[in-house]
């Protein structure tokens, strides 16, 4: 990752208004292979639903959460393999599938703490490439303050009220 952060520029920053902007298509990265860290991403998928009721979305994790996923409002699941050597060859075909669809934000909900999450955000082809603002930025165009929020658990809010988007608890809870 270190070795792309180099090559790859920095991309220039956007400033888009989400209520004001035709979302249709939705990725959500969570580039992080822990069970754990799927669960933290489900928020992340009911704000974006209940924000962007009429948009798809769709998600990239770990293949350990496929169960967790199934009765989530998401479309497509897209997984990351850990395996050598298939490894090698997956996040070629994974990045071709991605740029495919032209999302229109493509959202890492890992907190950007994982270098993975960052690079496929930024390699998505997506209009608006969102993240926190970090050591693995240079990917996104929409960089989002850090939230102040310490607790893991309540990060994914924080982050989607980052965004400007509605967050309230009931909305997280359906």
């Amino acid at each position: 990752m270190r070795t792309f952060g180099l090559v790859m520029a920095r991309s220039n920053d956007a400033r888009p208004d989400w209520k004001r902007r035709q979302i249709r298509k939705i990725l959500l990265v969570r580039g992080i292979f822990r069970l754990g860290d799927s669960i933290l991403a489900t928020p992340a998928i009911s704000l974006f639903h209940k924000n962007f009721p009429n948009a798809t979305i769709d998600y990239v994790g770990s293949s350990t959460a496929e169960a967790l996923f199934q009765n989530l409002p998401i479309n497509r699941r897209y997984r990351i393999i850990r395996r050598f050597p298939d490894v090698l060859w997956a996040y070629f075909y994974l990045i071709k599938q991605i740029r495919s669809v032209h999302y229109d934000p493509a959202v890492d909900v890992s907190g950007s703490k994982a270098a993975m999450g960052a690079f496929l955000v930024g390699s998505s082809g997506a209009r608006f490439r969102v993240g926190l603002r970090g050591g693995w930025d240079r990917w996104f165009n929409v960089r989002l303050p850090k939230p102040a929020e310490k607790n893991k658990y309540r990060n994914m809010p924080a982050l989607v009220a980052a965004m400007g988007l509605e967050t309230r608890k009931e909305i997280c809870l359906s």
